[in-house]
């Protein structure tokens, strides 16, 4: 899904120029990125084991670690995104068991098997090597840990048109937005299992794996 086009460039640029006026401000297109977040901390609250440590990739502002460091004060949180401009905004909302850095999810600044839980939140769209990134999320997820990937939901007619003629217009840093099919299978051929996909709303789904036990040495 590579080409010539520098989408990460695109990427950061667009979101170092939304994000002073990202959480109060922000287009409507971003404004319904946030409608998963009660999703996924519902699916969080149904963890049967305890977990310590948890990473939201595409981070943004903080706004979906503010609200889960509400509800698990002793646990830590990391944020990571790529714009610079976006993590300065999470930092300022000072969460006291939350640490942002800048960075890429094909490349996470992380030791192997550090996280319990692994978050991505209508970033997936954006990622123009998506094999390198979710070999890095299984990396970085202990043994057994919980991947929750939330991403456009989008009708046959319509994906195929934002994929094939959208976003080769515009230039946000969108790449490829997923079907079902596509999806469930990018996770399990890449170490992950359990997958269980759902619309979370009309435009938005979302889909939980578990990461393999066993070694990484297919990841790296």
């Amino acid at each position: 899904m590579t080409s010539s086009r520098d989408y990460k460039s695109e990427s950061r640029r667009e979101f170092d120029k939304v994000a002073p006026h990202y959480d109060k401000n922000s287009a409507f297109y971003y404004r319904i990125t946030r409608w998963c977040d009660d999703a996924v901390i519902d699916r969080i609250g149904q963890m049967d084991a305890a977990f310590d440590r948890v990473l939201d990739v595409g981070c943004g502002t903080g706004v979906l670690l503010h609200k889960l460091s509400l509800c698990y004060p002793k646990v830590r949180f990391d944020g990571l995104d790529l714009s610079d401009q976006m993590i300065a905004q999470a930092v300022a909302k000072s969460l006291p068991n939350a640490v942002f850095s800048q960075g890429d999810a094909e490349n996470p600044p992380y030791p192997d098997n550090t996280f319990d839980i692994l978050m991505c939140t209508s970033s997936f769209h954006h990622y123009p090597n998506p094999q390198a990134a979710i070999q890095s999320f299984h990396r970085i997820l202990k043994p057994g840990g919980l991947l929750i990937l939330c991403d456009m939901a989008l009708p046959l007619p319509i994906r195929f048109l934002a994929n094939h003629l959208w976003f080769r217009i515009i230039r946000s840093g969108d790449v490829h937005t997923y079907s079902q099919t596509e999806i469930t299978k990018l996770l399990n051929d890449h170490q992950f299992s359990q997958c269980a996909y759902k619309k979370i709303s009309p435009v938005e789904f979302m889909i939980t794996a578990i990461a393999a036990k066993g070694t990484h040495e297919q990841t790296h």
